[in-house]
This record gives C-alpha cells, structure tokens and sequence, in this order.
C-alpha cells in the first residue's frame, strides 16, 4: 500500500511539472512572438571549422552542401567563415585564407577574404614579434568589443621567422627528442609549436613544425642573419630546417 501511496505521489508531481512546463512555454512563445515581426532580418553566423575531419573526409563540404540545399526565407540571410582545415574537399574554400561567404537562399558570394593569421603559424610569428606594445591589453580590449579604441605600437625593421622541424617531417615526424635552447636577445626569439616538456621538466618535440626563430633587422638581411643566428643555436636529435628563407625578398 505504501508503494502504491508513493507511486500515487510521484505521478501527481510529475503532471504539476509538465502543466507549469507547458504554461511557461506558452508564455515564452507569446513573448516571442511579441518581440519579432515578419519585417525583420535575421543574420545567422557559421564559422565552418573543416579540421582533419574535412581534410580527410569532407565533412565540412558536406555541411556546406546541404545547407546549400536549403531554400531561405527573404529576410534570412547566412553568413559563413572559413577557416581550420589544411585541406578542403572542394573547389571553391581555399586553404591559405580566412574566407567570409553570405548565402541568400540561392547563391554563395564570397564577400571578403584575408591571409590566415593563427598565432601559431609560423607565417605570423615574425608579426607578433614586431609589436613593441602590450599585446595582452590589445586581446582584453577585443574580447570587451573594444578593439577601435586599441592602439599597437609596431617596431619598423623587418622580421624573419625559419621554422625548425622534426625528423621525419612533414610525413612523419618523429617526437620525444630533448632540445637545448639559446638565450632570446632583444632583436631575436624563439616562438614555441611542436614542443612539451617531459616528466623530467626538459623541453621536448611533440609535432612537425617544432620551433620558430624570428629575428629582427634593417634591411631585411639583417633580420634573416639574426633569425639563422639563433636557429644555429638550438640543438635536437633529427633538426632539419631551409636556409634559404627570405632569398626572394632580399635580392629584389
């Protein structure tokens, strides 16, 4: 009897649930269709990340696909930004930029596009090292959405960035080997990628692209000799890195 009595209870608070759950859905809704009207425009932003699972097997493109297949109202409008796939399975993304499309309800426009700028690509190292000021103020003042206000003071001279890469790369690196590293100066740094540090505290390779040392100068020379200079300096089993970096440039 007592099962029973408690059973009775537990269904009698179960529908209570459901009735306020339902009451307050309906005043969401009648709200909801208070605030919006027919006339507005709605912009639905999509950051379409492809990552390995559209280098490898065209995930993303097949979103993209099917969203193409969609048939928008008027006032609806997609815009979508590209961006995190070392391959795209299609003809149309390209890899080496940051691309922003807006997608109507019939076609795809490509509106604007822009080299990539990961921080961690050895392309964009010698940039971070050209700032003088207080990059970390210049990020808060973006995450408030207060980036116009933010002012970057840029060294002039020219900067140079050779990646150091590991054995085996870039098919198959081969990770785990312990590296000694030169003391950064005032006009070159090394910029960490493939790295870690073991149980042992020593810093060792954990990818392909392992270092970047960036140097600075004027003329450019001068910053490729500070670059190859502190590169020399850093020392791993299987190291391998160009030595013609900035050769075009130089001799224009």
């Amino acid at each position: 009897m007592e099962i029973k009595k408690y059973q009775k209870w537990t269904a009698l608070v179960l529908v209570l649930c459901m009735l306020f759950s339902m009451t307050g859905c309906a005043d969401e809704e009648k709200e909801a269709k208070q605030s919006f009207s027919k006339e507005d425009t709605w912009v639905v932003y999509w950051y379409l990340c492809g990552s390995d699972l559209e280098s490898n097997y065209g995930a993303a493109t097949a979103d993209l696909n099917e969203m193409m297949q969609v048939k928008l109202p008027e006032n609806v409008k997609v815009v979508i930004q590209t961006g995190g796939a070392s391959k795209w399975q299609n003809d149309q993304v390209k890899t080496d930029r940051i691309q922003r499309y807006e997608y109507s309800g019939d076609t795809l426009t490509l509106k604007d596009e822009t080299e990539q700028a990961s921080m961690g690509d050895p392309e964009t190292q010698p940039i971070m090292m050209r700032i003088r000021s207080n990059f970390a103020e210049t990020v808060e003042a973006a995450i408030d959405g207060k980036l116009d206000t933010a002012e970057i003071d840029w060294d002039p001279r020219s900067a140079l960035g050779v990646v150091l890469a590991a054995k085996g790369y870039p098919t198959s690196p081969e990770k785990g080997a312990v590296i000694t590293l030169p003391e950064n100066t005032a006009d070159s740094r090394i910029f960490h990628a493939g790295t870690k540090t073991d149980e042992q505290g020593r810093v060792v390779v954990s990818g392909g692209r392992v270092l970047c040392a960036v140097g600075l100068g004027s003329p450019l020379a001068q910053a490729q000799m500070m670059a190859y200079k502190l590169a020399d300096g850093v020392k791993f089993d299987g190291m391998q890195m160009r030595r013609d970096i900035g050769w075009r440039a130089i001799n224009r």
